[in-house]
């Protein structure tokens, strides 16, 4: 599956290009897609610091892709500070994934994500 792909009558409600900030401490830039069933991101690069392609191991078995079913998706927090504006997902059992932006807003991101969003 590739991250332009939607199922038959999913509707797409918006695109980011960011970073994915793994538990373990990778940054993977990539594309997030939101859409009215699930968000999903597709992971195009390695972005932690000295990061040269590794294994690409939280994705080991998914080809780079993490997809979120947005009936999971209890709620969205924003944070990060100047250089950092994050927005984490808070999944039903308390599973976090953070997303980065950087320097761009994330107000329509979170927006976009909270559930009802889409």
């Amino acid at each position: 599956m590739k991250a332009s792909e939607l199922l038959p009558g999913e509707r797409r409600v918006g695109a980011w290009t960011l970073n994915y900030l793994t538990q373990a401490g990778g940054r993977y830039a990539g594309l997030l897609v939101v859409t009215d069933r699930r968000l999903f991101f597709q992971a195009r690069f390695d972005a932690s610091p000295g990061g040269a392609l590794k294994a690409l191991a939280p994705f080991r078995d998914t080809r780079g892709l993490v997809v979120i079913p947005r009936e999971r998706v209890r709620g969205v927090e924003k944070g990060g500070r100047l250089l950092r504006r994050q927005v984490a997902v808070i999944l039903d059992d308390g599973e976090r994934h953070v997303f980065d932006r950087g320097l761009m807003g994330v107000d329509r991101l979170a927006a976009a994500i909270a559930p009802g969003g889409a």
